[in-house]
């Protein structure tokens, strides 16, 4: 029994814990419901918010599709105005391009016309200054020739002299020839002379040596011997001393004619080397001066001679383009008046191309709300694509390149570049005065820089 009911109350406990337990998990599973229960709200409302939000974006799609329809139908209609415009537009540019052309042709004769002018006023200048340069060479030329015939003078005065000089050098080389002879005399006699007098002192030394041994040697009357042949001796030795006196006379002399001759075949040695120096000297100046004035008279007549030639035939040249210079402002005095009728219709036509281009502008810009609302609708479904009417209505970001690349803008920019001439006839239009070409030119620029790329761009697109 005890152990039954120990068994019994290990039951029990048992199945309290299970219902504990499956309690706790019935109450979890209420919270989770409660949670899946809230979230399901949740996700309704967002569900019935998303559809709010579908019907509104299918309405206002349904609205925008219809006012496209509408828009495009409109748009069709432009643009078949637009292409209309466009072709009067081409005819425009035309007549424009040979307005231009025509007025540049005229600012590059008038440009000619006036450097034309310039050049013909330059070449006076220079004719002038020619003419001014051949008075101051035929000055120069006569100056030159009263020179030369001073110098002639003077080179006939230096002939003068040098025939004088060498007359006067052939009687010096005359007189030299005997007076080198005599002085070569001379010396030969001098050299006898100290040939003797050499001769005679060793003589004389002899005889003082034999003196002083006949004094030692002699026998006799020691006194009366040597007086005597003293007295023989000094009557000897005074003969000699006047005769050597004389000689050294003779030899003074000599030699004082000998040194008169020196100095004078000096001077004239000195004499003849200044006169072949002059000679040389002179003849060299001439021959220099007589070249330099026949260089300088040859260049200045070549110089005159080509200037001369030069300037007379840029004078004919001048002459003709001015006559063929005038012919052509006559022409083109025609031409402006022609080109001043038609540039005034051309004023009159692009007044009326702009007040088209203005209510094509207006109306561009009513549709560029609806092209807006589609490009919004269309973004949401996908990113990538762009509606080309955002390309065209677009004022700040344009694509450029892609407009460019367009095929009707091609042909356009073909049309107007390939083109021949088209001549616009005038019409009836009020007469012109002349004083008024100057305003008439100015308003023609004006017009003709006023064009908008964007408008241009709008109506080929």
């Amino acid at each position: 029994m005890l152990e039954d009911d120990r068994d019994h109350g290990n039951h029990w406990k048992l199945s309290y814990g299970k219902q504990i337990a499956l309690e706790e998990t019935v109450r979890n599973l209420h919270e989770q419901v409660a949670c899946l229960l809230c979230e399901c709200n949740a996700k309704d409302k967002l569900m019935a918010e998303h559809a709010k939000t579908a019907q509104e974006a299918n309405s206002a799609r349904e609205r925008a599709e219809a006012l496209v329809a509408i828009q495009k139908q409109e748009l069709e209609n432009e643009l078949q105005q637009k292409e209309a415009a466009i072709e009067r537009l081409v005819h425009l540019n035309a007549a424009l391009k040979n307005c231009r052309w025509e007025l540049s042709s005229t600012k590059m004769k008038q440009d000619q016309k006036l450097m034309i002018e310039m050049a013909h006023v330059r070449l006076e200048s220079k004719y002038i200054e020619a003419k001014k340069k051949l008075a101051n060479l035929t000055v120069e030329n006569a100056r030159l020739t009263k020179a030369l015939h001073k110098k002639d003078e003077t080179i006939k005065d230096v002939h003068d002299q040098i025939s004088n000089t060498t007359t006067k050098f052939n009687a010096l080389m005359s007189r030299l020839d005997p007076a080198e002879r005599g002085n070569n005399l001379f010396k030969h006699k001098v050299r006898g002379r100290y040939a003797d007098m050499a001769n005679r002192q060793q003589l004389e030394t002899e005889r003082q040596k034999l003196r002083l041994l006949v004094r030692k040697r002699a026998p006799g009357h020691p006194k009366a011997n040597p007086k005597s042949r003293f007295k023989s001796v000094d009557t000897r030795i005074s003969f000699m001393i006047k005769q050597l006196s004389e000689v050294e006379q003779e030899n003074k002399i000599l030699k004082e004619s000998v040194c008169k001759r020196d100095d004078e075949i000096h001077s004239l040695k000195a004499e003849l080397a200044e006169m072949r120096c002059d000679e040389q000297n002179n003849g060299n100046n001439i021959m220099n001066l007589m070249t330099d004035h026949f260089e300088n008279l040859n260049l200045t007549n070549f110089g005159l001679e080509h200037q001369l030639s030069a300037s007379k035939v840029q004078l004919k040249e001048a002459i003709q383009e001015i006559s063929f210079l005038e012919m052509e402002l006559e022409d083109k005095s025609h031409r402006c008046k022609r080109l001043e009728a038609t540039c005034l219709e051309l004023q009159l036509q692009l007044t009326s191309k702009d007040m088209v281009t203005e209510n094509l502008d207006q109306e561009e810009k009513l549709l560029e709300n609806g092209m807006k609302i589609t490009a919004e609708l269309t973004d949401k479904k996908s990113t990538n694509n762009s509606s080309l009417h955002d390309l065209i209505t677009a004022d700040d970001g344009v694509d450029w390149e892609v407009l460019l690349n367009r095929p009707m803008i091609k042909e356009l920019i073909n049309v107007t570049e390939t083109e021949q001439r088209y001549m616009v006839v005038p019409r009836a239009l009020p007469i012109v005065p002349i004083k008024k070409r100057c305003k008439h030119i100015e308003l023609l620029r004006r017009l003709l820089f006023r064009g908008n790329k964007k408008k241009l761009l709008g109506f080929a697109a």
